[in-house]
């Protein structure tokens, strides 16, 4: 069976600065009908899962999904105005991002990703390191993301941006040790 390489693109707004983020998928191949439904299972589990630990301050407002390969169908776009549920904005960095890694079973620079999680509280933080607790928590999290996904049509992946596309699949979620920082985390500037 074919393979399709998909890119979605998450956006959301934390005090009026966008936080962005793109996730790589395989899936079936196909034509445009497959991105809605790649949309809709990135909002079912990712944004819901996710929105869970940012706080209220926050807001998702797009999915973008689109065919990573050259040439393809026009991108599909689904709006969306979905807060985060955790801390009210007194307990919030707005610079400061968890850093969770994504794992694979490949070793080398194609082998791993990074995905930047802001509107998160202050106190996950202590002399600059990780807590134990939120690392527990995170990779928790990224635990139950990819149980969700493991009988989805698509499959969260790591790869390179350009051809030849190979996307390796995502085994598991890791925090990093320290804090990222969000100065303008959009496409095209720091991803």
């Amino acid at each position: 069976m074919a393979e399709g390489f998909f890119r979605v693109t998450l956006s959301q707004i934390l005090y009026a600065q966008t936080i962005q983020n793109v996730l790589h998928f395989t899936g079936p191949a196909g034509g445009a009908e497959l991105l809605p439904q790649l949309s809709a299972q990135v909002t079912g589990v990712w944004v819901t899962k996710v929105k869970g630990v940012q706080s209220q301050a926050l807001k998702y407002i797009q999915v973008k999904c689109e065919f990573a390969q050259p040439g393809g169908p026009a991108p599909f776009n689904q709006s969306m105005n979905v807060p985060g549920t955790s801390s009210d904005s007194a307990d919030l960095d707005p610079t400061k991002a968890v850093v969770w890694r994504l794992k694979t079973a490949t070793a080398g620079k194609h082998g791993h990703g990074r995905v930047f999680i802001g509107g998160v509280a202050h106190n996950l933080w202590e002399f600059g390191l990780t807590t134990a607790n939120a690392q527990t928590a995170f990779n928790n999290l990224g635990t139950d993301i990819l149980a969700a996904w493991a009988d989805a049509d698509f499959t969260l992946c790591v790869g390179n941006k350009t051809p030849p596309l190979v996307y390796h699949p995502v085994i598991a979620f890791e925090v990093a040790p320290t804090s990222g920082h969000i100065l303008k985390r959009t496409v095209g500037r720091g991803i």
